[in-house]
């Protein structure tokens, strides 16, 4: 199966409104989802270890965050410019949080740190 999703691989998508990565996904890459439109909500699985930097950046309509057990990486600016982002969760396995990664998340009322 697929074990990375490339750098812009779906940035800008319009209409993209749900996300599902198989098991073997492990890296996300950079700016690989950025600036898209419709998802309110993500939950990225264990199996992830590394969101690369921008993966999510700009993402206009999500909520909430989930990110399991396993991820220990979130790069630079991943979630910036996430206007109506509200929740997020982290697990343990957390060891770094990039610059600016929420940056300009002014509806962020719920940060779950480990």
């Amino acid at each position: 199966g697929i074990e990375t999703i490339g750098n812009g691989a779906f940035a800008g998508c319009s209409n993209l409104t749900d996300i599902i990565m198989s098991e073997s996904v492990t890296k996300i890459g950079e700016w690989a989802f950025s600036e898209c439109k419709g998802n309110e909500e993500i939950v990225i699985s264990g199996k992830i270890e590394t969101i690369g930097n921008g993966a999510f950046a700009g993402t206009r309509e999500l909520k909430r965050i989930e990110i399991g057990d396993g991820v220990k990486i979130i790069g630079d600016n991943v979630f910036e410019n996430c206007e109506k982002l509200e929740e997020v969760s982290l697990p343990d396995t957390i060891e770094t949080i990039g610059a600016n990664a929420f940056q300009n998340d002014k509806k962020l009322t719920g940060l779950k740190l480990p």
